[in-house]
């Protein structure tokens, strides 16, 4: 009987072990290395375009435009699209800090792709990224010849862009990788998947024309 009684409470454990549903635990918290780097790599080259390597040696600023939180362009009081942008180094430290001059090219980090451990970055709401050249006075410069503040007489010269579908991807594989807890595919992202074309000016501002290179899908 007591064998019996044994063998019964042993099977009702198994029963309830099978029937229990559990709830898998979610990823824990975490957040991204603040040493983390995304990578901007040079694409291919036109016979009438800049080389990667010319690129990533001469470019002097980033231009873009924004997305607001609510996925739409952020616009000016005026009504006109918000155009911003930043420096990619002009004085010899930042200038190392962000070219890899031996792979051709660039190198964000810190604020433009992390807030608060996060990849929410300025760099991730930015559209319509195109890198370009400083001319002063009908010649172009290289960084370290541009001075603070710009000259009024500064013109720019446009010598590559990053597509916005390859910006709408990679940020959708990001935050993709990020809310899954996967820390090893964010890092292969920053690390492979963002990369520059070289154009022109006129080439981008005829795209942009053409409805190509569209900001939305």
């Amino acid at each position: 009987m007591k064998k019996l009684m044994m063998i019964m409470v042993f099977l009702l454990g198994i029963m309830s072990s099978c029937t229990d549903d559990k709830v898998p635990e979610k990823p824990k918290e975490f957040k991204l290395d603040e040493n983390a780097i995304l990578y901007v790599n040079g694409g291919g080259t036109k016979a009438e375009t800049e080389t990667a390597e010319y690129i990533v040696k001469n470019a002097s600023f980033f231009h873009c435009a924004y997305l607001d939180d609510n996925g739409t362009l952020k616009r000016r009081d005026n009504g006109d699209v918000d155009y911003g942008g930043g420096s990619l180094g002009l004085d010899d430290y930042d200038y190392k800090i962000i070219r890899d001059l031996i792979k051709h090219r660039f190198k964000f980090s810190g604020s433009a792709i992390f807030f608060n451990g996060k990849p929410l970055g300025s760099f991730f709401n930015c559209v319509d990224i195109t890198f370009v050249v400083v001319v002063h006075n009908g010649k172009r410069i290289s960084p370290k010849e541009v001075t603070i503040p710009l000259d009024d007489e500064i013109k720019y010269d446009t010598v590559a862009y990053i597509p916005n579908s390859v910006a709408r991807q990679c940020k959708a594989k990001i935050l993709t990788a990020f809310e899954v807890g996967d820390l090893f595919e964010c890092y292969r992202v920053f690390r492979e998947d963002y990369s520059f074309v070289p154009i022109t000016g006129e080439q981008f501002r005829k795209l942009k024309a053409e409805g190509k290179n569209n900001i939305f899908e």
